[in-house]
């Protein structure tokens, strides 16, 4: 793979879903982290976020909070995306 292997499309090329179906396990330890820690989140932001998946199981999980999803590099390959998340 190449250095811009996310601005090429050469990673969405090999991975569609953006790795999505791993997001509920990955939110997962997010929120046992923040437990075991008694951090109760004010705002939610999930940075280079792919396709926003975590972000978006972390909102049903703690929905009080504003969320944001911020990618580190535009890519026209990112607008391919399966969902981003609201808000």
């Amino acid at each position: 793979m190449s250095q811009w292997m996310y601005e090429t499309g050469e990673y969405l090329e090999n991975n569609p879903g953006w790795h999505s179906a791993d997001a509920p396990f990955k939110a997962g330890w997010v929120e046992a982290i923040l437990s075991c820690n008694a951090v109760s989140p004010g705002k939610l932001v999930e940075v280079s976020c792919g396709a926003g998946e975590i972000l978006v199981e972390l909102a049903k999980r703690y929905p009080e909070p504003g969320s944001r999803a911020m990618t580190s590099r535009p890519s026209p390959s990112r607008s391919r995306s399966p969902r981003r998340p609201k808000g």
